[in-house]
């Protein structure tokens, strides 16, 4: 099963047009969940899917929610992935339209709250909780409200398709609850900062490194040639991870030296010691923070980063070894704050 095979379950004459304010009736959206249920489970869609996100994060764009890596021209239908980090969530919001979820790998924790109690007492009103596994799917029809975390101590992996309409006020409740949380949105200052290089950059390699993770639970050619199309998106750690996976794949070199420069040549770079401790900081539009720690040993190799903003890591300069000056290239990467540029 292939991607395109669940678009055909989003037909115009069983889903609204994407300039009319309609909803589709519940069992369009009920047989196009059990598609779903189906498609999250079958190598070839994963594979489809994970292609069209590769595609979106190379438009280095920072994702603010669930950002579309496709959008069904006529009914305005979105499809996203969604990367929950390890004891993260979303808090409780609301969605004013039909949504389906799947999850790919690993699970979510999921919370529900009685709307209409929750905006008579405007408070928020538990209802429901349970569990969603890997390859199971759930949907919202009505407007609901509730709260996805993932409480594992590893990334979970989710598929999402949703109502051009989520999101706009309903009828009934005008105004959204004033206990819900907003919509993240970067303000001016962020957006116009050099640190929102760094951000974007650190988002788009952690995503890239759950989809090159997943990739290597498929074992199909398709899955082996998208790992490589991952190569440049992911982090070096890894990258070196997938090495053993592609060998019969033309892939750059993947030696431990290689070169590194500073992701935006107006950040403000600061090193800092405390009781055999070396921190590397960064100024951001509201404080100085702490973005790396390591080894005292480090400290002079890190401020040499500051200093030369581009470098060849096996020149770190300090009483490290060729595997420390790695570590400390793959940890200076990671931070968004260095960008590779040869490998």
């Amino acid at each position: 099963m292939h991607f395109e095979d669940l678009l055909k379950e989003f037909p115009v004459d069983r889903f609204p047009k994407a300039a009319e304010l309609l909803h589709p009736e519940k069992s369009a959206v009920l047989n196009a969940r059990e598609m779903a249920t189906i498609a999250i489970k079958n190598d070839d869609f994963i594979c489809d899917c994970i292609s069209l996100e590769i595609d979106r994060l190379g438009l280095n764009k920072f994702s603010t929610g669930l950002s579309p890596f496709y959008t069904l021209p006529d009914t305005g239908i979105r499809f996203s992935l969604g990367y929950w980090s390890p004891g993260s969530g979303a808090d409780a919001h609301e969605h004013t339209a039909w949504t389906i979820t799947g999850v790919y790998s690993n699970k979510l924790e999921v919370t529900t709250y009685d709307r209409e109690a929750s905006y008579k007492t405007n408070s928020l009103i538990p209802k429901n909780h349970f569990e969603g596994l890997s390859g199971s799917t759930g949907f919202i029809y009505g407007p609901c409200i509730h709260a996805p975390k993932n409480t594992s101590k590893n990334w979970s992996l989710t598929f999402h398709a949703s109502s051009p309409l989520d999101g706009l006020r309903p009828d009934d409740y005008p105004e959204p609850l004033s206990c819900l949380v907003d919509d993240y949105t970067i303000g001016p200052e962020l957006s116009s900062h050099p640190y929102f290089k760094v951000i974007t950059a650190r988002q788009k390699s952690q995503f890239a490194d759950q989809l090159a993770i997943k990739l290597l639970t498929i074992n199909t050619k398709r899955s082996r040639s998208l790992l490589a199309k991952c190569l440049d998106l992911c982090s070096t750690r890894i990258r070196n991870e997938l090495r053993p996976h592609l060998y019969n794949y033309a892939v750059k070199d993947f030696s431990p030296g290689f070169f590194l420069e500073i992701a935006d040549p107006k950040l403000k770079l600061e090193c800092s010691c405390g009781k055999n401790i070396a921190v590397l900081n960064v100024v951001t539009p509201k404080a100085t923070v702490q973005v790396l720690s390591a080894n005292i040993v480090a400290r002079e190799a890190i401020i040499y980063a500051i200093t030369e903003r581009s470098f060849d890591v096996g020149k770190l300069p300090g009483d490290l070894t060729k595997r420390e000056q790695h570590a400390l290239a793959e940890a200076l990467e990671e931070t968004g704050l260095f960008k590779r540029i040869s490998n």
